[in-house]
């Protein structure tokens, strides 16, 4: 068995392998995310490698980079997704190769740490630690207590002058937040791979204040950015008229940022952390073993992770 980097040549016989291996999936949600995570800016071919026998590819693992925030301190980390291994070849160590290999590569590309959602009884093994990050939200109850105001934002689609901006707003949604994924400095990180979400930048007086995914069927909000409390109440409403929303809302915020809202909104927050959500530590970057000491003995050390759009295909 030879372990590599992927080459372009490869890319069919992966897609194939992907749509053999996830046999729970009804689409090719693997093989499309796979393709779309290699227009990543931050994509490294010596991240995605294939395990091959007889001019065979049998297994396929890819470690996208990304930049996280770590109580504060920017940290070089990576998401690991896809791993798939062709079925008559699974449980013969294949998967554990690839990992291994990769888990390598990521050292010597100064990544310090690999997160995943995965299977909670397989990942542990090659040092992943279970319930590290889950949910982060902030529901609020409606009808809301203030109206709208004379000065109701707009909104737009992003346009790539924006991006200093919505990075801004990230910055200050999140300046606390025990860990978060930092959006790249890329136009393209801030407009959903998925048609069905609205992307939204909210503004007032011709200055940006504001971005939001929206997904138009389900109402679900998927990204809530706010320059400050006004600007996120005056979202708040902007977002509850135009998606004709009901009973209640839910913000993907930490509850930190709970005072945005209450009062004089009844608001409660919650975060929650999955056994599917892990970590794995690749060097001794004291931030981020701290996280991982600190994540489980209250609830607001818990982070937030919103994962990149090209994971709003799957």
């Amino acid at each position: 068995m030879i372990i590599r980097t992927e080459l372009p040549a490869d890319y069919a016989q992966i897609a194939e392998l992907h749509g053999c291996a996830f046999t729970q999936s009804r689409s090719q949600e693997e093989s499309v995310l796979t393709a779309v995570l290699r227009q990543e800016k931050t994509y490294d071919p010596q991240l995605a490698l294939v395990a091959e026998v007889n001019g065979e590819i049998i297994g396929h693992v890819m470690v996208v980079p990304y930049t996280f925030q770590v109580y504060g301190e920017f940290v070089n980390g990576g998401i690991l997704a896809p791993l798939g291994v062709k079925p008559e070849w699974q449980r013969k160590g294949v998967g554990s190769r690839l990992i291994a290999r990769v888990h390598e590569n990521a050292v010597k590309a100064d990544l310090s740490f690999i997160l995943l959602l995965g299977h909670d009884t397989y990942y542990p093994r090659f040092g992943y630690v279970t319930k590290m990050f889950g949910e982060a939200n902030i529901d609020i109850s409606l009808p809301l207590q203030t109206g709208l105001s004379n000065e109701e934002p707009a909104a737009r689609k992003p346009l790539p002058q924006d991006v200093q901006k919505l990075e801004e707003l990230w910055q200050e949604t999140h300046r606390d937040v025990p860990l978060c994924l930092k959006p790249e400095a890329n136009f393209l990180s801030w407009i959903s791979t998925n048609k069905a979400v609205d992307s939204l930048v909210f503004t007032a007086k011709k200055e940006v204040i504001g971005y939001a995914r929206v997904h138009g069927g389900t109402k679900e909000i998927k990204s809530f950015l706010a320059k400050d409390a006004q600007a996120g109440k005056q979202m708040l409403r902007k977002l509850v008229q135009s998606y004709a929303l009901q009973d209640s809302v839910s913000l993907p915020l930490h509850p930190l940022r709970k005072n945005w809202f209450s009062p004089p909104e009844k608001t409660s927050g919650k975060t929650a952390s999955w056994a599917a959500a892990m970590i794995c530590p690749l060097d001794g970057r004291s931030a981020v073993h701290s996280y991982i000491s600190n994540v489980g003995k209250e609830a607001d050390n818990t982070g937030i992770i919103h994962w990149p759009v090209p994971f709003e295909l799957v």
